[in-house]
C-alpha cells in the first residue's frame, strides 16, 4: 500500500494525491490508502480523507487475503491487524472499535474495488463493538465522492452502524475493452455486505451509479446491493433517492 495508518487517531488527510504508475506484477500496490486495527484495544478513530485522488494504472486482479479480499483498493478500512489479514481482530472496548469516519470528495480509478470499509460483527446486546459512524461523502453533490473504472464494486461495506453513503458518483464505464475482468466478476455499484449484522443503521441516497461489465454478455450486474442485517435484529435501511 502507499499510505498506511495503524490505529491512529484525529487524523485528517486533504487534497492529497497517491498514484501508483506500475502496469502489472508484484510491484502493483494492493491500496492508496489502508487503515487498521493496531489491536483489540486500540482501532483507528475519527480519521477524515478529503479530496483525495487515489489513481492506479490498471487494476489488480489477484487474489487477497480474507479480509482484504480480492485486488486493489483505493481507500480501504480493516478490522484487523497489519500482516494478519486472515483473522478479524475483534474489540472488547470502544478503543478497539473504528469510528467517526469521513470520506468526502475523493477520487478513486482503476480500483479493483473503489471504496472497502470492512469489519466485525458484534452479537452481542447491546451491540456495543460494532465499528460506526462512518460516512461516504456527504450532504451535497460537492462532498461525495468519485469512483471510476472499478471491476467488482465501487463502494463495498460489511457490518457499520450508522453509515452513512451520500452524492456519490460511481462509474466503471471506463474499463470497456479491460481484457482482465474474470468471467465470474459480479459488478456491484454499492453493496452492503455481512448477513446477520446487528445493530445496522444505513443510509444510501443521492448516488449516481452506472455499473456494467463489458466483457461478459449476460452478467450479474447490481446498482446497489443490499445484504446486511439479513436476520439480525435491530437493523434498519434507508435507500433512496438513487
Amino acid at each position: 500500500y502507499i499510505l498506511g495508518i495503524h490505529g491512529g487517531d484525529y487524523i485528517t488527510l486533504d487534497g492529497i494525491n497517491f498514484a501508483d504508475s506500475n502496469v502489472s506484477g508484484a510491484s502493483q500496490m494492493e491500496a492508496g490508502i489502508l487503515v487498521f486495527r493496531a489491536s483489540t484495544v486500540n482501532a483507528s478513530q475519527n480519521i477524515t480523507i478529503s479530496n483525495c485522488r487515489i489513481w492506479f494504472r490498471n487494476p489488480v486482479m489477484s487474489t487477497g487475503p480474507t479480509l482484504f479480499e480480492n485486488g486493489n483498493k483505493g481507500i480501504a478500512f480493516v478490522g484487523a491487524v497489519n500482516n494478519a489479514l486472515t483473522t478479524i481482530t475483534v474489540p472488547v472496548n470502544t478503543a478497539g472499535r473504528c469510528e467517526n469516519i469521513t470520506l468526502e470528495a475523493d477520487t478513486v480509478i482503476n480500483a479493483y474495488t473503489g471504496i472497502l470499509v470492512r469489519s466485525s460483527n458484534d452479537a452481542a446486546i447491546p451491540y456495543t463493538f460494532i465499528d460506526q459512524n462512518v460516512t461516504i461523502g456527504g450532504s451535497t453533490s460537492a462532498k461525495g465522492c468519485v469512483v471510476s473504472g472499478f471491476v467488482e464494486s465501487g463502494i463495498k461495506t460489511y457490518n457499520m452502524n450508522n453509515l452513512v453513503v451520500r452524492n456519490n458518483k460511481i462509474n466503471n464505464n471506463n474499463q470497456a475493452g479491460y481484457s482482465g475482468m474474470p468471467a465470474s466478476t459480479t459488478v456491484n455499484g454499492i453493496w452492503f455486505n455481512g448477513q446477520g449484522t446487528n445493530n445496522t443503521f444505513i443510509t444510501c441516497t443521492d448516488n449516481t451509479i452506472s455499473a456494467r461489465n463489458p466483457n461478459i454478455t449476460g452478467s450479474v450486474v447490481y446498482g446497489i446491493r443490499s445484504e446486511t442485517g439479513n436476520g439480525g435484529p435491530e437493523s434498519r435501511q434507508w435507500i433512496n433517492d438513487n
